[in-house]
């Protein structure tokens, strides 16, 4: 990472598991960094995750790249096989994460080590990716050094999730035509489990896939025959149905913990669904 010529930069290598070698560096300048560029092209690859919003041109192969989704709290993805070069208007701090492709072909399932199947310049959030990130923050400036075993896990698990969710296949990667891709799919279905108490947006939920709202709506439904709103509100049905089962509380209690406006609301849902009310459906499991 010392070609950013960032004022503050620490990188930790780890050899992973004997596998290969993994680093994780964190950037940080408090003014514009101007243009950079990679040195040299490497069998290998580079996440850059953001710590706050960056403002940056990004080209691959001397050719400008649209960035598309907010970048704060998610990540980029580069092959280190091609030319990419940024402009970096603002400061800036990210955590990046380098893994040979070596150590990514030990790493995977099922032998993938093809391409990367995120567009560049799409901002992706991944919980594992954030986590993982999270797990750095005390090796960073922390007061005592981490375990070489610990380093070593967390590099395992960054090669075998990128291996497994980013990689193409080594054949071609074979997704239906107009469905979302596996890492897509996934991550979709991950941000809506997560906010079942809550509101999500779809445009969140798209941007974090790299696609327009409506390109990722009819690609959801493709990819599970159920458009986003009834998928999220089966989950949080079934999320209400454990509730009922497991705990006492009361029917609006239930309602708000699983994303419903009111009673009222959740009773209309599951009644659609369920064909019976909350209340007597709970009466009939329990007796």
């Amino acid at each position: 990472m010392a070609y950013f010529e960032a004022p503050e930069t620490q990188t930790i290598i780890t050899n992973t598991l004997d596998r290969g070698v993994v680093s994780f560096s964190r950037v940080r300048a408090l003014h514009a960094l101007g243009y950079i560029t990679t040195p040299v092209r490497e069998d290998a690859i580079m996440l850059g995750f953001q710590h706050r919003d960056l403002q940056a041109d990004l080209f691959l192969d001397s050719r400008k790249v649209d960035v598309r989704g907010p970048n704060y709290g998610a990540f980029t993805m580069y092959d280190y096989r091609r030319e990419w070069a940024c402009s970096i208007n603002t400061g800036f701090e990210a955590t990046n994460l380098y893994v040979p492709r070596a150590v990514l072909d030990a790493a995977s399932d099922d032998g993938r080590s093809g391409d990367l199947v995120i567009e560049a310049g799409v901002c992706v959030v991944d919980p594992v990716i954030a986590g993982l990130v999270m797990a750095l923050g005390g090796v960073f400036g922390g007061s005592s050094r981490p375990t070489t075993l610990f380093l070593d896990h967390l590099g395992w698990a960054l090669a075998a999730h990128c291996a497994n969710n980013f990689l193409a296949a080594r054949g071609p990667l074979t997704v239906p035509t107009g469905q979302l891709a596996p890492w897509q799919l996934r991550i979709a279905k991950d941000l809506m489990a997560s906010r079942l108490d809550g509101d999500i947006r779809l445009s969140e939920i798209a941007a974090a896939c790299g696609l327009s709202v409506k390109h990722f709506a009819r690609a959801f439904q493709r990819s599970t025959a159920s458009p986003p709103h009834r998928w999220l509100m089966q989950r949080r049905i079934e999320r209400a149905e454990s509730l009922l089962l497991s705990t006492t509380r009361p029917l609006a209690a239930i309602a708000l913990e699983c994303g419903f406006t009111d009673q009222s609301h959740f009773t209309t849902v599951f009644r659609r669904i369920v064909g019976v009310p909350p209340g007597a459906w709970r009466h009939i499991r329990r007796n």
